[in-house]
């Protein structure tokens, strides 16, 4: 117990308050960027040929919190801010509520949170138009839409995705209603923005870590128990014998 004790006291985010609090057991990641960036115009969401740029900013902080039978009881955490300005247009985007399951059940959204999962390509996650990718966070959540200040959308489907180093598309992606395309406010009925570089990126590789720490001392622990008691009761036997 006292192994145990330091593992978690020691966790370089014990204490640290969640970017949405939801118990105790979240695995906290978050990543930014800023500057630069395109937005895919026209019917084909997929074709980055016709772009037009775009200058903003992205910020992106998620809690995961396991992936369980019931999504009622589990749901994970997230809070994304988009602001950018596209064709003299400014628009801002948040999201603060996760979509724990596909409105259609065509693929899992892995109760709105997921870290190092592949998807698109022919993963059958997402569209297969994108190359296989494996972002080191991803999340599908419920947005609101404004544009120049007058919200467009209060409930539209958000897909996020963060992708550092060699990995396919680097950068951050953001994706608004691109599979039904019903944004009727905009001409192309969906939004798609990209910024190439991500600034800050931090993944809970410590709590991880901690996490498997944990569990390997839980084990030991239960196994030092049985082998105390299966000793225990073969010294009782011999001495009633």
């Amino acid at each position: 117990m006292a192994l145990l004790f330091l593992a978690v006291a020691f966790d370089p985010v014990f204490g640290q308050t969640l970017p949405v609090e939801k118990g105790t057991n979240a695995l906290l990641a978050s990543a930014r960027a800023s500057g630069q960036g395109m937005r895919v115009v026209g019917p084909d969401l997929t074709n980055m040929q016709r772009t037009q740029p775009i200058t903003g900013d992205i910020s992106i902080e998620t809690s995961e919190m396991g992936n369980r039978w019931s999504h009622v009881q589990n749901t994970d955490g997230m809070r994304v801010a988009a602001t950018f300005t596209s064709g003299g247009t400014r628009y801002e985007i948040t999201v603060e509520k996760p979509m724990p399951r596909h409105p259609l059940g065509q693929y899992t959204t892995w109760s709105g949170v997921v870290y190092d999962h592949e998807m698109h390509g022919d993963t059958g996650i997402g569209t297969a138009k994108l190359p296989t990718m494996k972002p080191e966070i991803a999340l599908w959540g419920w947005g609101t839409v404004k544009r120049d200040g007058q919200v467009i959308a209060a409930m539209a489907p958000v897909h996020v995705m963060v992708s550092s180093g060699d990995r396919p598309m680097p950068g951050i992606m953001l994706e608004v209603d691109t599979e039904d395309k019903t944004l009727t406010a905009e001409p192309d009925g969906y939004i798609h923005v990209m910024w190439p570089k991500v600034e800050q990126l931090q993944m809970p590789t410590a709590q991880t870590q901690t996490r498997m720490i944990v569990g390997w001392i839980a084990m030991i622990g239960i196994a030092g128990l049985f082998g105390w008691l299966a000793y225990s009761e073969t010294g009782r036997r011999t001495d009633l014998t």
